[in-house]
């Protein structure tokens, strides 16, 4: 197999970018366990020595494929609050929280899996990163629940924490058996009604 090598900056970020779509594609019509490195190489194109200088192993693209849709789901998180305006109903805040998540059914289900299958694989830098990528999502979380006025200085890192808890709790309750499709991938159905059951909970 041959082809182009990425030789400046720029070319190495968009084979990046292309290795994590690819990733996408597969992990949401195969399941995680039925994805390996050479089946991402395939799809990519690449030797499987070309896929690893981009990706030490692969939990490295796993994680980046989190770190993507978890982005892409906060971004679209925050689009539809701008949408709703403020003040905002802490229900309705929940709602869009909740379906921000629901409509990556693959994000719910890495959700799952991360700490217990992927993390613990990670290199202890890798590891370090997403310790610190996690504590600012939760900050960005906090930073909102302040904002629509749902907690006070005091309790807001509480509570964002309790958000980040009860997302995960769902993820799990969603993927146990009966709550997964074929591939793996969650049920955002059962996924949504545990999360907003649990989110209610917390008033």
């Amino acid at each position: 197999m041959t082809t182009r090598r990425a030789r400046t900056d720029s070319a190495k970020a968009a084979r990046r970018r292309d290795i994590i779509e690819a990733a996408i594609g597969l992990l949401n019509a195969h399941g995680l366990n039925a994805v390996s490195m050479q089946d991402i190489a395939t799809t990519c194109a690449l030797t499987k020595p070309a896929l690893y200088s981009y990706f030490a192993a692969r939990e490295e693209i796993i994680l980046a494929v989190y770190r993507t849709l978890l982005n892409d789901c906060m971004a679209a998180f925050n689009r539809s609050l701008l949408a709703a305006g403020h003040p905002l109903p802490r229900a309705s805040f929940d709602s869009l929280f909740v379906s921000s998540f629901a409509e990556r059914p693959l994000l719910c289900h890495l959700t799952n899996h991360l700490t217990a299958t992927v993390a613990p694989k990670l290199t202890a830098a890798t590891a370090e990163h997403l310790r610190t990528e996690t504590a600012e999502q939760l900050a960005g979380l906090r930073a909102l629940l302040l904002h629509y006025g749902y907690a006070d200085a005091e309790t807001a890192d509480d509570l964002a924490r309790a958000y980040y808890t009860i997302l995960t709790g769902a993820a799990q309750i969603a993927a146990m058996p009966g709550g997964q499709s074929e591939t793996g991938v969650i049920d955002s159905t059962a996924f949504t009604a545990n999360c907003l059951a649990a989110l209610a909970c917390l008033r």
